[in-house]
């Protein structure tokens, strides 16, 4: 079987299995799990992802025939191939605009993964982005060369624009500046972070004229800057995020269990040697859970002044409350009590510690260096990197030295606890989200925030 018509008998699979004809909703949406999606394809889906070839087929139709979103087909391909359908999908969004969302969906999939491959094509990709409500181009400025961003720099304070935005002009001046902080912001680069940060500051009726109460346009500012991986310490903008970044590598079955291991993230080679995970530190009504211990600590993490660190928080105060621990010499967390951290009996939740096991760590490949949680797909548990935050972002204040943390590590929902009357019970973080650990090298502080949806 060729790799066309290995697509294409997948394609036919979905139909069959579903009874319908492809939507671009009905494949891989929310309803649709990869669980699901995998128990009712079995064999044809299990083929296709071994493929390579076939899943570039399958990819090139779809976006040809614009039938059916295809976000976890494109994690497979490699670069090269996402590279041959870049061009395709240029074209198409130039002619239909961003309403079609295949094309769009291929773009935000390599400025997400392969940034390089857009910057060729940036202006004619801003362009596009001006017409997009969503941030699914901004990622595709990392990494930009400078002469590219000394021109989006100009452009943001210059008022004549080019002759190709004027059908862009009837929506306002405004809505394209404010789009190319965006992209600006985007490039994690620093001097270029710190000239756009610089720009809003003096610029503010243009920026969020709504805002009038400067501490409110200041947490603007600070979230604006947070979401892409820096904050305000000491009166320098500076990263607030690892420059190495890890996944963890779970035992088998402890977390993936039950799933074929199909995402890269899932199958990294670990190079550290386990370290304890789960457990409980402190037994009690409320006891103060373990989640890791990180002996020794992996390169590249921000934690200068001590040579292990034993992660633990109260797991049954993290809806309510943001839990803040200082660390002894020997790394082990003591919580620091004040009243706005206190959770009553009542209000705690159920939440059972995880049980325990052992991790290592991998290196994160460059190319899911950017997750985004929403994507619903890969290895979410990760040590370092940058955070995939689900709400705003949320970089709290140390308490003892009063300055901005760290991210450090990021915990997904869904491991498996020790509730002895449940066999199959797992931790979760709300109603369903992620548990970010933040941390001050300074006072040797860990802090503890969860979002959900």
């Amino acid at each position: 079987m060729t790799p066309k018509e290995l697509a294409w008998a997948f394609i036919k699979a979905y139909t069959s299995a579903h009874n319908e004809p492809f939507t671009k909703g009905s494949v891989f949406g929310r309803t649709d799990t990869l669980q699901n999606l995998r128990a009712r394809l079995g064999v044809e889906r299990d083929k296709i992802m071994d493929d390579s070839a076939a899943l570039f087929e399958f990819a090139k139709e779809c976006l040809s025939s614009t039938t059916v979103l295809f976000d976890l087909g494109l994690d497979a391909l490699n670069k090269e191939e996402l590279g041959a359908l870049v061009p395709l999908a240029l074209h198409m969004c130039a002619r239909y605009g961003t309403k079609d969302t295949l094309a769009e969906s291929v773009l935000d999939t390599v400025a997400r993964q392969f940034p390089e491959l857009l910057h060729q094509d940036i202006r004619d990709v801003f362009q596009l982005s001006c017409d997009s409500p969503y941030g699914a181009f901004e990622k595709a400025w990392r990494g930009l060369d400078r002469a590219s961003l000394e021109f989006f720099k100009n452009k943001l304070t210059s008022t004549e624009w080019d002759r190709g935005e004027a059908s862009r002009l009837e929506r306002g001046e405004l809505t394209i500046k404010r789009k190319l902080l965006k992209t600006l912001l985007a490039s994690r680069d620093k001097e270029t972070i710190e000239f756009v940060y610089q720009y809003m500051l003096e610029n503010r009726p243009l920026i969020a004229e709504r805002l009038k109460n400067r501490e409110d346009y200041q947490r603007f500012l600070d979230v604006s800057i947070e979401d892409v991986g820096f904050t305000r310490r000491g009166g320098e903008i500076v990263s607030c995020c690892p420059s190495a970044s890890y996944h963890f590598v779970f035992q088998k079955y402890y977390y993936f269990r039950g799933k074929r291991r199909r995402h890269a993230t899932e199958t990294l080679e670990p190079v550290t040697p386990c370290l304890e995970f789960g457990g409980v530190l402190e037994e009690g009504e409320n006891p103060l859970c373990h989640l890791i211990t990180l002996e020794p600590i992996p390169a590249g993490i921000k934690i200068s002044g001590l040579r292990r660190l034993v992660l633990g928080v109260h797991l049954r105060e993290t809806d309510m409350s943001i839990p803040f621990y200082q660390h002894d010499q020997n790394g082990y967390p003591v919580k620091i009590k004040d009243a706005s951290n206190e959770v009553r009996e009542e209000d705690r939740c159920h939440n059972f510690p995880i049980k325990p096991s052992t991790v290592a760590f991998a290196p994160t490949p460059q190319r899911w260096i950017l997750q985004e949680w929403e994507d619903g797909n890969g290895n979410m548990f990760k040590l370092g990197g940058e955070p995939a935050w689900i709400q705003s972002p949320d970089i709290q204040t140390c308490p003892v030295c009063g300055e901005k943390m760290d991210f450090l590590m990021q915990l997904d929902n869904g491991l498996p606890d020790m509730d002895k009357e449940r066999k199959d019970g797992e931790v979760w973080w709300g109603s369903g989200g992620m548990c970010y650990v933040l941390w001050c090298d300074k006072c040797n502080v860990s802090a503890y925030v969860m979002q959900c949806t």
